[in-house]
Order: C-alpha cells, then structure tokens, then sequence
C-alpha cells in the first residue's frame, strides 16, 4: 500500500501518540479492566437462559453465574467487546480518532503489528457505531457525486466487473422500481439535477455522438471532470456508450437543472478528498461507514476524549456478518466541515 503525504503525516502523529496511549491503557490487561469496569456501569445483566436479572458481582471478572440458574454470563456478550481478545488495540484506535488523527487500517495494522483482517473489522464497527449519532448533523448528498473514490471491489461488485458497476447496477434497478411506480401510479419521473458541464454535455450530444477526447476538446474542461460528468450522465440514463467509444444522448431522459445540488456536490468534494487523502480509496457499499471518519476527523466539539469510547462500549454487537451485509443507499450523508460553505 502507498501512502501520500498526508496520510504519512499523520501516521507520524499516531506513532508519536503511542507511548502515550500506552501509559493510559497498557498493558492487555489494563484495558481490559478500564473495558469491564465501563461495561460494569450498566448494574444488572439479563441471564440469556432464564431471563433473570443479575446484579454484575465485579468490574473485573469477565464471567460469573447466574445467581438463579448458573449458567455463565459473559459481561462483553453483546457489546463490541464481543469474544475480543485484544483490548488495547481497540482503545487505541478509538482514543487517536478522538484526537483527530485519522490513520486507515492499513497503518493501524502497522502501527500496532496486527493483521490488516483484524484492524479492518475494528474500523467497520467504530463506522457504524459512529453512524447511529448521525441523524440531525449530515446532509444527503447522492452517492454518484462519490464515484471518483469508488474504486475497491466488494462482496456486491459484479464479477468481473470494475468496483464503480455497484452503482451502476444500484441505479439501474432505482430507475426500473421509479419507472413501475410510475406506471402504477399514471405519474411522471421527476428529472434529476445537472450541473452546467453535464447540460454542455448533453448539448454537444444533441446534434452527432462523440468520443471522450472529442468532448474534452470541446468543452475546454479538465478530463477527470468530463469523464466523471459523463459518469453521471450515463449513471442517470440520459447518455449511452456505443461502439468505438462514443456517447449518444438518450431520448428516454427528461432533464433539467436546478440548484438544489450545489450544496451537496460541495460536501461531496470535501468528503472525496478526504478519502483519496488518507484512504486513499474504498468500496462502494461501504460510502456511508467511511462518513463517519469525516465527521470523526473534524468535529472535536462533538467527539470530545472518551465520547467515541463511550459510544462505542454502549453500542450493541456489530457482528462480521453485519459488516458484510452494510450497504450505502443511493443517498448518503456526510457532516459538513466547520470551515466548508
């Protein structure tokens, strides 16, 4: 994995952080009582097996009998502490998204000499955990507005296909649900926003196809913009690829612009950047679990010491399975930035 320079920068930060965060919460079994003793703070368990409840005897021990049937009672069953082992690790990388230093897994498997497998999982959960405080702080902006970032294959990306055709295929089946609503109830198809290069676009496509090349020599635009523009373009249905590489215009699309975007295609570049920064780039499916890192790596008001910790310990189980099943609707949200427009 190649790293750029600022996520190098801040990897330097997390080592610097280190014996730090080693004298707060090393050794093992240091962080393991500081876990228990919050989990502790709960008083009282359910007993899965008969349903009583148990006043928790100590905030040190991991497992004690139920007082009424006694069968064991794991105090971390059903917390993100689940079966861990390695306590330390995950405090670690709470405590440095709680100061602002956002590495990726790939540097916190580095960093703390653990397999990539298992510093992933730690980030997917802290995602999701993060995403249940979401609601009243983002924006929804639309996941075609991320697909520049887009470029990690996952359990939903079609074989042998590039990472970018989950969204295709997401689109694809939003437009044929839209379009059987629509027949169902004898109304039309709102028309999506576009921005002014996407209507230049589709203007020169008006009167004959043209090539990717063709296009950027007539709109006088940078080529990442236009290849991204006709991404979205043919996204929403209103171009098509034909052979030898030229785009026609769709006569099903019915378009118009608006300015009802603008904020969101704001976001959704500062987010971008963000990820082609320090994550340099990720799957589709998992947009909206990587938002949380945005908003983890600049809002010091809202995640304070201990208030990701916290969350994360009171969070309930997220299970591998859960990780796999996660999906980022066609709409995201993203927290703005306190510097962003």
């Amino acid at each position: 994995m190649v790293f750029n320079r600022e996520s190098e920068a801040v990897f330097d930060l997390a080592v610097l952080a280190l014996p730090a965060m080693m004298a707060e919460f090393g050794p093992e079994e240091k962080a393991k009582k500081l876990v228990l003793e919050s989990i502790a703070k709960c008083k009282t368990i359910i007993c899965k097996q008969c349903t009583h409840e148990n006043k928790i005897p100590s905030d040190e021990k991991r497992m004690f009998l139920c007082s009424k049937c006694r069968k064991e009672i794991w105090i971390t069953a059903g917390s993100n502490f689940h079966g861990v082992k390695l306590f330390f690790l995950r405090l670690a990388i709470i405590r440095l998204q709680e100061m602002g230093i956002c590495i990726n897994p790939n540097q916190a498997a580095r960093l703390f000499r653990v397999s990539y497998s298992t510093t992933n999982r730690v980030f997917k959960q802290l995602g999701i955990s993060v995403l249940s405080k979401l609601q009243g702080h983002g924006s929804e902006v639309p996941s075609e507005y991320a697909i520049s970032i887009v470029s990690r294959r996952t359990r939903l990306t079609p074989a042998e296909k590039p990472p970018v055709e989950e969204e295709f295929e997401m689109q694809k089946k939003h437009r044929n649900d839209e379009r059987a609503q629509s027949l169902c109830n004898g109304s039309e198809i709102n028309p999506p926003e576009l921005s002014e290069l996407e209507l230049l676009i589709l203007e020169l496509l008006d009167s004959n196809p043209l090539t990717l090349d063709e296009l950027i020599q007539k709109t006088k635009a940078e080529c990442s913009s236009v290849f991204v523009s006709i991404t979205f373009l043919e996204l929403r249905g209103a171009i098509e690829a034909k052979d030898g590489n030229r785009f026609v215009r769709s006569n099903s699309a019915k378009l118009q612009n608006k300015q009802g975007y603008e904020r969101a295609q704001s976001l959704a570049e500062g987010f971008n950047s963000f990820v082609k920064d320090y994550f340099q780039g990720i799957g589709r499916k998992n947009l909206q679990i990587y938002s949380s890192f945005h908003w983890l790596a600049y809002d010091r008001k809202t995640w304070s010491i201990n208030s990701l910790r916290d969350l994360f310990i009171a969070h309930p189980y997220i299970s591998h399975q859960d990780i796999l099943d996660f999906v980022t609707p066609l709409t995201f949200s993203i927290v703005p930035r306190f510097d962003s427009s």
